[in-house]
């Protein structure tokens, strides 16, 4: 994984890391592991929790964080051409133990060692 780009340390918990909607995405894939989600079905879960998001940007966050490696998709074929499906092979635990060493050795590289 690599780290995420934002980092606010005057936030708790994973909002040191996401926005709140942010936060509910992730929720819903690591607490569904085997389950492959679609950008309309994060879309819905998330908007109805939060105020209103694009699925643009919900599809754009989920890119990114595949991209990261803390997230995976698969392409499959549905109606109107290929469909991409996300989710987690990780738990909340392991995303936030792995999104410390990787903030860590980014620090440490960036930091220590340039």
């Amino acid at each position: 994984m690599t780290p995420v780009l934002e980092f606010h340390p005057e936030k708790e918990g994973l909002e040191t890391l996401f926005k709140d909607w942010q936060v509910t995405v992730m929720r819903l894939l690591w607490e569904n592991p085997t389950k492959r989600y679609t950008t309309k079905e994060v879309w819905r879960h998330v908007t109805s929790q939060h105020s209103t998001i694009s699925r643009a940007t919900i599809y754009n966050f989920l890119t990114k964080m595949c991209r990261a490696h803390a997230l995976k998709s698969e392409a499959r074929k549905g109606r109107g051409g290929l469909r991409y499906l996300f989710y987690s092979e990780m738990r909340e635990q392991e995303f936030r133990e792995a999104a410390v060493r990787d903030i860590c050795r980014c620090l440490r590289e960036n930091l220590l060692e340039g």
